[in-house]
């Protein structure tokens, strides 16, 4: 198994209108691996690796309910 696999193109995830309303998010960005890549998403390996690539949009991360969920913890004392 190879752990530094090169990200060899970028991939346009259609556009979701509300991501907050999405049953399955998790399967859903497997579903988008699976298909561009060819292999399962591990979020405890790809997470850092999708975000490192381009700065995110914060202005449109900060409008899910549940994005801001996560960085309030994330900014706990």
């Amino acid at each position: 198994m190879r752990t530094n696999l090169p990200w060899a193109h970028r991939y346009e995830a259609g556009r979701i209108r509300a991501p907050d309303r999405v049953q399955q998010p998790k399967a859903a960005v497997i579903n988008h691996f699976k298909q561009a890549r060819g292999w399962r998403y591990d979020d405890k390996v790809h997470a850092v690796k999708v975000m490192s690539q381009e700065q995110p949009d914060w202005r449109k991360l900060r409008r899910s309910a549940s994005f801001e969920r996560f960085e309030a913890k994330l900014l706990l004392p």
